[in-house]
């Protein structure tokens, strides 16, 4: 038995002219695609369609998207069947599409109605003329003068229904060429795409007896994409986040694809000019595929493999039914991933798929920076699977809720990463400088500032919270200055000056801490201390 595909590689069967022999015109539709990162994608196509013996000329009608070039275009047709050419694609016209055709039906309808309504005008404006004479002739009568009265009426309220019938029928004739004119400027539109953008591709097709067949095209096209999303839930209960792994489909060719199976790599097409290689359409479209329950890998790839070359080799490889697809490796660190089932797509109905999720261990920290700010930020920590997070998340949720996306949400190293969630109201420090009046006095040819803080920390919650205070002293890089830190027995700053406070505060209660420097410098020489407002508290000299 032998099976034959054709590519566009071979200068024999990129023949000019126009397709010959009876014409079959068949729409494919969109079965299987796998979607790169540089919005190229492989499409796969097929079609069901009845054959008289013999050879023929097959049309696939309106294939859309912009072709990568024509080397990337395959045919195959089954069970049987022998692809003995591929044409160069050909425009389509408006008559062969159709979205195009319903627009020109659309318009001719409502072309006739226009005429039917004008027809309705004229007996419209007949009957007025006709009614306008009869109330002449009624007036130059002697009537009585309640005949006359009732006449004048009569004459009066026909009148009004007659200009009311008139004033509406133009109205709707003004309504139907305003549609007119929108439904010409879509056909001119789409005309333009179908341009620009659809091709018709024919192939000469041998088959040896009557009945119905299948032919299935691939090609490369443009328009579109898919993105990784990453989703971050976490739950301060259960002290864990979900980590969801998303993919986000979108087509952007007027094209809708029903019931199409999506495999997404993440990864660019390689758009180098050296030979595409593509995997036999054989393996895609017309072998059933049977889900495979062998154990041991390697002689599961093996026989695979065999099986492959089978059908490159078009012998028959009945008996070995294998999914070729199945032998890339599908790994969740994103390499491919098949999408389970079938999807509808369009331009105006993008996919959001879940790939996979990752539970982690978190901790929930909160801490606040009184001198920078009033309410404490809320921190998740985690020391596990650092490797899984993404720098930068399309969602946070803690417990459901969404909370704000900063531009960089996530501080990763190298054995534990920090998710932002944003400052909480229930949580605040209030900073005060205590002692302003007295805070400077002179020891011999020096000057010393005293600087004393009281951080007085609120819990609104209820219920216990443990929050780290963050405070600091300046440090002087001059060896003119010194700095001296008063000792309060709970903490000493660091090198940088930093001050740190673990405190664990009950519901509705606040506590107060206090710490103090001395700064001591020269009499001459004048210090600024920069804080307010600033994370970086520092001293200047000027000279």
């Amino acid at each position: 038995m032998k099976h034959q595909f054709a590519f566009f590689t071979s200068a024999l069967f990129m023949l000019s002219g126009k397709p010959s022999f009876a014409q079959t015109v068949q729409t494919a539709r969109v079965t299987a695609a796998e979607i790169y990162m540089n919005d190229v994608a492989q499409v796969y196509r097929e079609a069901t369609l009845n054959l008289k013996k013999g050879i023929r000329t097959v049309v696939i009608a309106g294939i859309e998207g912009q072709l990568i070039d024509q080397n990337s275009v395959a045919v195959e047709i089954y069970p049987k069947g022998q692809v003995i050419r591929i044409f160069p694609p050909a425009e389509v016209e408006c008559k062969d599409d159709d979205i195009c055709r319903e627009f020109q039906r659309q318009l001719e309808r409502l072309q006739s109605e226009i005429q039917q309504d004008r027809l309705e005008l004229e007996k419209l404006t007949t009957a007025e003329k006709i009614l306008i004479q009869n109330a002449n002739v009624t007036n130059s009568q002697n009537l009585n003068l309640n005949l006359l009265r009732e006449s004048i009426n009569y004459f009066r309220t026909e009148t009004a229904m007659l200009t009311d019938a008139k004033h509406k029928r133009k109205t709707q004739i003004d309504e139907k060429q305003q549609k007119i004119q929108e439904l010409q400027a879509k056909i001119q539109s789409r005309n333009r795409y179908l341009q620009t953008h659809v091709r018709n591709y024919s192939a000469l097709v041998e088959v040896p007896q009557d009945g119905q067949y299948q032919i299935g095209i691939s090609h490369l096209i443009r328009g579109i994409n898919w993105r990784l999303q990453q989703e971050i839930d976490i739950d301060e209960t259960e002290k864990h986040a979900i980590v969801r792994n998303l993919a986000e489909v979108r087509l952007t060719t007027e094209e809708r694809w029903e019931d199409a199976e999506l495999t997404l790599i993440n990864k660019s097409f390689d758009l180098s000019g050296k030979p595409i290689e593509f995997r036999p359409l054989r393996a895609v479209f017309f072998r059933p595929r049977p889900v495979m329950t062998i154990d041991v890998a390697p002689v599961r790839t093996q026989r695979m493999a065999e099986t492959a070359q089978k059908i490159l080799a078009n012998e028959d490889a009945e008996a070995e039914q294998f999914d070729i697809s199945s032998m890339i490796e599908e790994t969740i660190d994103g390499e491919t991933f098949r999408l389970s089932g079938k999807y509808r797509l369009s331009k105006d109905t993008p996919l959001t798929k879940e790939l996979y999720r990752d539970t982690l261990p978190v901790q929930l920290k909160y801490q606040i920076f009184p001198y920078v700010e009033t309410k404490a930020q809320l921190l998740a920590i985690c020391h596990t699977k650092v490797h899984v997070l993404r720098l930068n998340p399309s969602v946070i949720r803690l417990n459901g809720r969404a909370v704000g996306i900063e531009s960089n949400p996530l501080f990763l190293s190298d054995d534990s990463v920090q998710i932002r969630l944003g400052t909480v109201n229930y949580i605040t420090a209030i900073r005060k400088r205590q002692n302003l009046y007295s805070s400077r006095s002179f020891l011999g040819s020096s000057k010393k500032d005293t600087y004393e803080y009281s951080i007085q920390v609120t819990n609104r919650r209820n219920s216990d919270v443990t929050v780290t205070v963050i405070d600091r002293i300046p440090v002087s890089t001059d060896s003119r200055i010194e700095v001296k830190f008063k000792k309060t027995g709970q903490v000493e700053p660091d090198k940088q000056g930093m001050l740190r406070w673990e405190i664990t505060l009950q519901p509705g209660l606040s506590r107060t801490l206090e710490y103090g420097f001395e700064i001591i410098y020269p009499k001459d020489k004048v210090i600024e201390l920069i804080e307010d407002g600033n994370e970086n508290a520092k001293t200047s000299v000027p000279r």
